[in-house]
């Protein structure tokens, strides 16, 4: 018995285009009911936190790569050579002027010194007898009791004894002068670096080196303008501001910033040709020892002043393809993606933006991965308690 089946009737293919039929129009029903105003409601609105733009006065500055330099740094060679017999000087100390900072062995000096006293004393002995001869020869010369040829010699013997003083003289001092250079001094006040030499070493005159003593109450930071940005610098970088109380400031390379500002005190006349920069030298005090040679830190340098700049947080500001971007509440309270042109960045935290943004506008700094053009937002205001420190760590 042949059972029925609608595929086996003649009506068969109609209920399969009707039935195919129904099931598009249910899809289609269910998706412009997911489309529907209704149910976009549903979707909670994305939160995000803003800041009211509000224009203020701001210092547009720079920052330069610097190193730091001891005021003076002297090395300490001895004048004369021997067996380094004592070090008085300590590592790390500071030493004024004129203070023994080693002891070379004076034996040979003090022998020396004396074998020249007493070449001295035999010239000076020498000396007398012929100065009497010469007055006695003179005498007897003017009653022509004796020729001119025997004037003449004994004006020699007597001129040759006091060349010879002179000499033995002149021997005896820079027999004195060696053995005072035996004492090894500090040529100014300072703090001693590293000893290169230790008690029992030979040194040679004007060659070895000792040790360096650095002065450190004041110090350079030498760091070098590109010469783009010179024109920017014109007024900042003048003799006259030399005069000046200090007006940069200085950074560590632990991002801190030292408590004292730095002072101009050189501006190079030449542009060095291997950098392309221009080699400036600040001076700042360093009463605490803070600062050290060869250290490394950054100069923040004032380039000119704005009475009303916008200034937004660094993460504000977004990159697509060359051009810089950010996200506006606008009246309805929806977000709204707006082109702007930044500036320079001012310090760690903040854009400058030059236009593309108004006063009193809410520019969006958090939130902004589910943002898009005329999304309705949950918006909050930027909690400035935690504003900064969320800056920093966020800071390139």
């Amino acid at each position: 018995m042949r059972r029925y089946s609608p595929a086996n009737s003649c009506f068969g293919p109609f209920i399969h285009v009707a039935l195919h039929r129904s099931c598009i129009g249910l899809a289609l029903a269910v998706s412009l009911a997911a489309c529907s105003p209704k149910a976009q409601q549903t979707a909670p609105a994305p939160a995000v936190t803003f800041v009211t733009v509000e224009p203020r006065a701001t210092t547009v500055t720079a920052e330069y790569t610097a190193t730091i330099e001891a005021l003076n740094t002297v090395e300490v060679r001895p004048r004369i050579g021997g067996l380094l017999l004592r070090q008085t000087a300590v590592e790390g100390t500071r030493v004024k002027k004129g203070q023994t900072l080693f002891v070379i062995d004076p034996a040979p000096y003090q022998a020396a010194l004396a074998r020249a006293q007493g070449d001295l004393a035999k010239a000076n002995a020498a000396l007398a007898p012929s100065q009497r001869n010469l007055e006695r020869a003179k005498q007897l010369a003017r009653q022509e009791l004796i020729s001119k040829e025997a004037l003449d010699t004994t004006t020699g013997t007597y001129e040759g004894n006091v060349a010879a003083v002179e000499a033995a003289r002149a021997a005896a001092q820079s027999a004195q002068i060696d053995l005072g250079y035996t004492n090894v001094s500090s040529p100014i006040d300072g703090i001693v670096g590293r000893l290169l030499v230790r008690t029992g070493g030979v040194v040679v005159a004007s060659q070895t080196l000792l040790t360096n003593v650095y002065a450190v109450d004041q110090m350079y930071v030498n760091f070098g303008v590109s010469e783009s940005t010179l024109p920017q610098l014109a007024s900042v970088l003048t003799v006259a501001d030399r005069q000046q109380e200090g007006r940069f400031k200085i950074l560590l390379s632990d991002g801190s910033e030292y408590p004292l500002r730095g002072k101009l005190d050189f501006v190079d006349p030449a542009i060095d040709a291997q950098t392309g920069t221009l080699p400036v030298r600040l001076v700042v005090d360093n009463p605490e020892g803070a600062l050290h040679s060869n250290q490394f830190a950054r100069v923040v340098v004032p380039m000119r002043q704005i009475a009303d700049a916008l200034v937004v947080p660094i993460r504000a500001v977004q990159e697509l393809q060359g051009k810089n971007y950010l996200w506006v509440i606008g009246p309805d309270g929806t977000a709204q993606q707006r082109d702007v042109k930044a500036g320079v960045q001012l310090g760690r935290a903040e854009w400058l933006i030059e236009s593309g943004l108004k006063p009193a506008e809410r520019v969006i700094i958090d939130g902004m991965q589910r943002l898009q053009p005329g999304v309705r937002v949950t918006a909050k205001p930027l909690d400035t308690s935690a504003a900064t420190a969320k800056d920093s760590a966020q800071a390139p």
